[in-house]
């Protein structure tokens, strides 16, 4: 919820993560002034533009794919969203005080109470403007308090996440700049305020990582070396008919169990952690994993976010997928956000989509904590 560099907490609790994804339009695949549009939830088509526009008439120092971060966790770019406790209102949540204190057209509204249907505060053209403004003056106050306090160990944009949500006051009277139990007195923020000012920002930047342009298709870090090459598969066509090598209980492919030993002999004998093959996949009708056709490759821990060096592994693993897909008969590989098709191998690696089956926002149904990785047969 939008706040001002001098604004008190109101409600800490009134940002939505967005619950579910839909599949976007091809044209919003591409990348424009560092954001990676392709990334964005399906909400942003219609949007997103208005945001750019915005973006390019601001100061520059809150980057665009981290405004879009906040819109995101804030609104699920819902453009009538309201928060009830608080009233906070439209993609960046602004509070009734915040939106006049910027310029807003249109008044204030009751705190706790929905604007009138016409308000401005709804319109996305007239609201990302004065976002961006706040944005901004922000960024300017933190700055200048971050100047004088060298020795704060939190980012500039960290200090406006922080601002936004709960206040920039919690960044000013704070030893560290985020919250924290020892601060209760200085900054008021108890325990759940504590946690979720944490939550927020922490979520804010894993959406800016992976809303940032990376530069066309390729991977988003340097791959420096891969593997051994792998073995073909030369045995028969078997269907669904070896047991899975993995402990499922169910059943893999020639060419899937082939995918599994081939991997494992590349990574010196075994896996540093998890590996599944067979599964019933409900929500994904379909899902290769009950037909034995596909495997996921677990990188670091299952429903977390990968850290730098794990991420690199993964996608180390994942160019190794790409790299042999014709010796391994790879027909897509999905880590990371992004998805590479064989059919498609021109375009690279592009921004994960999977509609409805899964919650792409989190660390598994984005595939952020496994590679999965398919078969022809």
């Amino acid at each position: 919820m939008a706040k001002l560099a001098s604004a008190t907490i109101v409600a800490l609790l009134g940002f939505a993560l967005l619950a579910a994804v839909l599949v976007a339009d091809d044209d919003m695949s591409g990348q424009a002034a560092g954001l990676n549009v392709g990334a964005l939830p399906a909400a942003a088509d219609g949007i997103v533009d208005t945001l750019l526009d915005a973006a390019e008439a601001g100061c520059g120092e809150v980057p665009v794919a981290r405004i879009a971060a906040h819109i995101t966790v804030e609104s699920g770019w819902d453009p009538r969203a309201v928060n009830a406790t608080s009233g906070a209102s439209g993609l960046v949540q602004f509070m009734p005080a915040t939106w006049v204190a910027v310029g807003g057209a249109g008044g204030t509204w009751p705190t706790g109470s929905r604007p009138p249907v016409a308000h401005p505060v709804f319109d996305p053209t007239t609201h990302l403007a004065r976002a961006v403004q706040l944005f901004c003056d922000n960024a300017a106050a933190m700055r200048a308090h971050l100047a004088t306090a060298p020795d704060k160990p939190v980012s500039l944009l960290d200090a406006v996440a922080v601002c936004h949500v709960a206040g920039c006051s919690r960044v000013t009277n704070s030893t560290t700049g985020i919250p924290t139990a020892g601060d209760v007195v200085a900054t008021g923020c108890q325990a759940v305020c504590v946690r979720t000012v944490a939550a927020y920002v922490e979520r804010v930047n894993d959406l800016t990582v992976r809303y940032t342009a990376v530069g066309g298709a390729a991977p988003p870090v340097v791959v420096d070396g891969l593997p051994a090459p792998p073995v073909p598969y030369t045995g028969m066509s078997s269907g669904c008919g070896l047991v899975d090598p993995t402990g499922t209980g169910g059943c893999v492919t020639g060419v899937a169990d082939n995918l599994y030993r081939q991997t494992l002999a590349a990574a010196g004998g075994s896996w540093p952690a998890g590996i599944g093959c067979w599964g019933q996949r409900p929500t994904n009708p379909t899902s290769d994993h009950p037909s034995g056709r596909a495997c996921d490759f677990t990188v670091g821990t299952i429903g977390a976010f990968p850290t730098e060096a794990e991420r690199a592994a993964g996608w180390m693993w994942a160019e190794w997928f790409r790299t042999y897909h014709a010796v391994l008969e790879v027909t897509y590989v999905v880590w990371d956000g992004r998805i590479w098709n064989a059919n498609r191998d021109d375009q690279g690696w592009r921004p994960y989509r999977p509609g409805a089956a899964y919650d792409e926002s989190t660390p598994t149904g984005g595939h952020y904590d496994h590679l999965h990785v398919s078969v022809a047969r």
